[in-house]
């Protein structure tokens, strides 16, 4: 057997090891971190792409909804740096790789959507899927602070959490909407 084949299992276990030292509850605290800090990328990213899509929807209704929900994301953003104030943790972003594909997606599909209902149902698919990745991340980040007693924590995600449930509902409403005037 030769050196390098007896180092590379050596290697692994000394790798476990370090991840095994960790505790679980400080294991757990950095993914509440880690996903603290992907979510608030995703929201302050939206304060700047709904305006975007504001800018190409048509419907009435459609605008309306655009405009409460960019109000809703910046008192969110404002929820957030609270949590990250309760935590004793600067406000600090990670960039979303989930939003990041989906407004690149949206982008090249709004580029080819003539205006009118097409665009207004693509905007209206773009938000729908944007809060369910929202909603999950919401519901794990209320997981955790539950686990953690992040007791503060809790009350202001699940109020962001429920303004998403809203936000959903508001979209399934218009899809059906907008797919009734075809």
């Amino acid at each position: 057997m030769n050196t390098a084949t007896k180092e590379k299992p050596a290697k692994a276990i000394v790798k476990t090891r370090k991840r095994a030292a960790k505790a679980p509850s400080d294991a757990l605290r950095d993914l509440f971190e880690a996903e603290l800090k992907d979510i608030y990328w995703a929201e302050k990213t939206s304060t700047h792409f709904i305006p975007k899509l504001i800018k190409q929807a048509s419907a009435k209704e459609l605008l309306q909804a655009l405009d409460n929900h960019l109000n809703e994301t910046e008192e969110q953003v404002s929820r957030l740096e609270q949590v990250f104030e309760l935590i004793g943790m600067k406000a600090l972003a990670t960039k979303s790789q989930a939003i990041d594909g989906l407004i690149r997606e949206t982008d090249l599909r709004l580029k080819e959507s003539e205006a009118g209902m097409i665009k207004d149902a693509e905007i209206i698919a773009c938000v729908q899927k944007s809060e369910h990745f929202q909603l999950g991340t919401y519901t794990t980040l209320i997981s955790f602070a539950k686990m953690l007693g992040e007791d503060e924590a809790v009350l202001l995600l699940e109020a962001t959490r429920s303004e998403e449930h809203g936000t959903m509902r508001k979209m399934a409403d218009l899809t059906e909407q907008t797919i009734q005037l075809f």
